[in-house]
């Protein structure tokens, strides 16, 4: 693998899911209700939030060598979620295929396919 190539998977697969776990982290503490809801977190905010508990120096550098690549990851995953919130906001069958969509993938990649 080509290091370019290299690059732009590591964007996605890595690089995008610190910014995404930094992004979570910020917003929810910047709520008003940020020390009740700190109270009740639990697994679900641990395994979002652990690559935010990185060094901000290495984090920082890691994506601005990366940074085309990271910007556009960021746009597919914002994508993403706009999706997922207008199917939401919807209340249609489209967001449990989603979740199901999801699921099959992590599933498949766990497995090694």
């Amino acid at each position: 693998m080509d290091a370019s190539t290299h690059d732009r998977l590591v964007a996605g697969v890595s690089h995008a899911a610190l910014l995404l776990s930094v992004g979570y982290v910020l917003a929810l503490s910047g709520r008003a209700d940020w020390p009740e809801a700190a109270k009740v977190a639990a697994t679900g905010f641990r395994d979002m939030s652990r690559l935010a508990g990185g060094d901000p120096e290495l984090s920082a550098g890691i994506t601005r060598t990366n940074r085309d690549n990271l910007l556009e990851q960021l746009d597919g995953i914002s994508h993403a979620l706009a999706r997922l919130r207008r199917h939401l906001e919807a209340d249609d069958g489209r967001l449990v295929e989603l979740f199901e969509e999801a699921r099959a993938v992590r599933e498949r990649w766990a497995k090694g396919q």
